[in-house]
């Protein structure tokens, strides 16, 4: 999976002398021109301004891309001696966006939609909605990989959890054993004293890349293997 943040467009700043509305004085300040929302470069348009107790320039900016055009706050420091406003941070953070395969994301819209969410939670700081979120992607994922390949057994595996369902319908291999070590995805996670831990979010994390790898490979292989040039994937024996 590729990523993709705020930082792969290089822009200059853009300075721009800005009235900061509850002290009517204006500041020199440089504008984001990358819009951490949508990932794109674009020159923002300046919706209000406030100077903080603190001390700090807080800047309300829209997105100046028509595809997004969302806001976004943009938040500013002065070094000592009335040197110049320094940007801190924009909000939301610019966060790590996962370019999933085409593929993928056909065979589990589901999947992809959880997925973004996740990330977007992830990069607020939400680790325990984050790491729900997470799960419930890679059940997604791998119950409608598994149902693509045994359609009959739709029914079945929409009442199982999922590591009975990575148990019953996944092939014997790597997934499928890094899954089955990985104590976080039995059906009792949300039990009141479990306790998301750091290494636990980024072990399933790890497992999402792998497995969303592993399925890309079998659709790939599926397309190349179909006369008909249908993009299916192949159909591996259950291992139950």
């Amino acid at each position: 999976m590729l990523r993709r943040t705020a930082a792969d467009w290089k822009e200059v700043p853009m300075p721009m002398q800005v009235p900061i509305q509850n002290t009517g004085k204006p500041e020199l300040i440089e504008l984001p021109n990358v819009c951490p929302r949508c990932c794109h470069a674009m020159e923002p348009t300046v919706a209000a301004t406030w100077m903080t107790r603190t001390q700090r320039v807080q800047v309300a900016l829209r997105c100046g891309s028509r595809a997004c055009g969302e806001m976004f706050l943009a938040e500013y420091d002065q070094g000592p001696g009335g040197r110049p406003w320094y940007l801190i941070r924009t909000v939301p953070e610019n966060p790590e966006r996962t370019v999933l395969p085409e593929r993928v994301k056909q065979l589990s819209p589901e999947f992809a939609s959880i997925f973004v969410q996740a990330e977007a939670a992830e990069a607020l700081g939400l680790d325990r909605v984050a790491g729900g979120a997470y799960r419930k992607a890679l059940e997604f994922l791998v119950s409608d990989y598994c149902v693509s390949v045994h359609p009959e057994a739709l029914a079945t595996i929409e009442r199982m959890e999922l590591s009975a369902v990575i148990q019953a319908y996944l092939p014997a291999g790597r997934v499928k054993e890094c899954s089955q070590r990985s104590a976080w995805l039995k059906g009792d996670w949300t039990h009141y004293l479990k306790r998301w831990k750091p290494h636990d979010l980024a072990d399933l994390k790890a497992l999402i890349e792998v497995t969303v790898a592993w399925v890309q490979q079998e659709l790939l292989a599926g397309h190349f293997l179909r006369s008909d040039g249908v993009a299916q994937p192949t159909k591996p024996a259950l291992s139950r």
